[in-house]
């Protein structure tokens, strides 16, 4: 039991400590009332002189920020294992809460949530779902989900515009996971206004010129970036950076599963460079942006991933995933420190002072002093944190409170934004294709066909784009089947659909001197087709081998030839 003397003492360092901060509030009005009266009395005699005003207020506002830490912020952290999104206190070091944004899938386990960015004035989170493929976005100050936007692919890195008015989300085609897509999407309206499909390697992270012009763009698939105008959504660049190591462009690269040649490029404040880096190389790239040449490079540590280049443009700072942290100057490229983070590190951010740096681990947010290159700070969060999203220091984002009722999402209604005629690939039938195969699940309303000569989209207003097939070769889709299968010569590919799905196949296609012409272990697509690109006037057989059986058809590729064979059963 507490003795008395030891209960009256510290009853009475409460009560001194409770007067003591009772007496600063009492003194801190008490002077915000002086100082106003004396502004009144001044403008009262005439002697408040132009430009006074400003003055007091800055005054004001120095005092009232003078011993804040103005690198604390709120950031938040898309866990991409959990599906989920952290916002976090870094001036206390904790998580503040968590929400729902994704569902993990079998086939996604470890990026249900992936891609992050927020508006300017910090009350807008735009985040990725990387199993439904949509671009989630979540009002801050309620901690609810307000739209869902489908995006035509998958979902990798998100950034805002400078201006703050688009948000460009990169990814790849679903069924071509090796040719990159980005969805620009308007930020007032939260309506899609273009989309970026090349058909040149995965889109993964983006980044701005300072002036907004140019958006840079890292390659998963093959070892560069490419430019786009971010007025006319054009692609005006592409830059190899190891051409030995690129996987390919537009055919399917070989070993192309899990590599990841450039996962993320940072254009420099002042906007004359841009620095590349990826995991399978782990060589950091500088590129002259005016010549767009490399104008130098340097070995990194393993599994390099990702890139930040200081506010003040003088370093760049690379996170790997084999634990560590380096530190790069930015002209020489010379390596001046490594900072050890644990077993791993993804992404890397700075806050805008250049005076903290933010590290996602395998579960946590590190934070870095940049002066002293050591860790201050390291907070738990949810599994596999990716990119960061730094909020402004405004009351608004610096919430409270743990995980409070209601952190749950709310599910409204998937935002589909109408497809528009606009967005096919009038001049490039491969993507037109691809663009079809992918709207017969997303928006079924657009009728797509092909023929020997064409490819057809019909929208639900009635307009109708074609894309002329080459003049050298067409396309033949052909789905074997064990049991089910529908008749059909013109290939519909918003009603089609094939009995085995996304399944191996052993293809071998023969020509007319029963020579192999071409041989591929391929997958059926989700609508189970095999698509086949083969010269025009010309007589194959083809073979399917799938579920240890095999079946044998001829194809013709003349003009009127079926371009859709459902005949072949295993």
């Amino acid at each position: 039991m507490m003795q008395g003397w030891e209960w009256y003492g510290n009853f009475g360092w409460m009560l001194a400590g409770g007067i003591l901060c009772l007496l600063l509030i009492v003194g801190a009005l008490a002077g915000l009332f002086f100082l106003i009266r004396t502004i009144i009395r001044m403008v009262n005699r005439g002697r408040f002189r132009p430009g006074t005003l400003p003055a007091v207020l800055m005054m004001l506002a120095l005092t009232s920020v003078a011993g804040a830490d103005l690198s604390a912020r709120t950031i938040f952290v898309p866990n991409a294992s959990d599906g989920t999104v952290s916002a976090v206190d870094t001036a206390r070091g904790r998580e503040l809460w968590q929400l729902q944004v994704s569902e993990a899938a079998e086939n996604r386990p470890a990026e249900a949530a992936h891609g992050i960015a927020i508006s300017r004035d910090g009350a807008t989170l735009f985040v990725g779902d990387a199993v439904r493929d949509e671009l989630v976005v979540v009002d801050v100050a309620s901690r609810r989900i307000s739209e869902r936007i489908a995006v035509s692919h998958a979902v990798h890195g998100i950034d805002i515009s400078p201006d703050g008015r688009t948000v460009w989300v990169g990814g790849a085609n679903e069924d071509r996971f090796w040719l990159g897509e980005l969805t620009v999407v308007d930020t007032r309206t939260l309506s899609i206004i273009g989309v970026v499909n090349p058909g040149v390697g995965s889109a993964a992270h983006v980044s701005f010129a300072p002036t907004g012009d140019r958006v840079w763009v890292a390659s998963t698939t093959t070892n560069g970036v490419w430019v786009v105008d971010s007025g006319s959504f054009d692609l005006v660049h592409t830059i190899p950076l190891i051409p030995e190591m690129t996987g390919g462009s537009t055919g399917t690269p070989e070993g192309a599963a899990g590599y990841i040649g450039i996962n993320e490029v940072a254009v420099s404040p002042d906007g004359t460079r841009a620095y590349a880096i990826g995991p399978e190389a782990s060589i950091l790239f500088a590129i002259d942006t005016a010549t767009r040449e490399v104008v130098g490079k340097a070995q990194g540590q393993q599994r390099a991933h990702g890139v930040v280049v200081s506010p003040d443009g003088s370093e760049v700072w690379v996170a790997n995933r084999s634990g560590s942290v380096s530190v790069f100057n930015a002209a020489t490229l010379q390596q001046p420190a490594t900072i050890r983070v644990g077993d791993y590190a993804n992404h890397v951010a700075f806050d805008e002072t250049g005076r903290t740096v933010f590290v996602t681990g395998r579960d946590s947010v590190i934070v870095i002093d940049a002066t002293t290159r050591s860790v201050v700070q390291t907070i738990p969060v949810g599994r596999d944190p990716h990119e960061i999203a730094i909020g402004p220091p405004s009351p608004r984002v610096m919430l409270t409170g743990g995980r409070p009722e209601g952190t749950q999402p709310r599910e409204p209604e998937v935002r589909r934004v109408s497809p528009s005629p606009n967005l096919v690939p009038v001049n490039d039938p491969h993507r037109a294709l691809a663009l079809a195969n992918d709207w017969k699940t997303r928006f079924p309303s657009v009728t797509t066909y092909v023929t020997s000569e064409m490819i057809r989209f019909m929208f639900p207003d009635g307009q109708v784009v074609d894309v002329p097939m080459p003049e050298d070769t067409m396309m033949v889709a052909a789905a074997p089947y064990m049991i089910n299968t529908h008749p059909c010569t013109v290939h519909t590919m918003s009603g089609c659909q094939g009995e085995l799905r996304n399944e191996p196949i052993e293809v071998t296609v023969f020509d007319e001197h029963d020579q192999i012409f071409l041989q591929s272990s391929a997958r059926s697509l989700q609508n189970g087709f095999v698509e086949l690109w083969l010269p025009r006037d010309r007589r194959f057989r083809v073979r399917f081998e799938a579920r240890g059986r095999a079946v044998e058809g001829p194809i013709e590729t003349f003009d009127g030839s079926p371009t859709c064979i459902t005949d072949l059963q295993l």
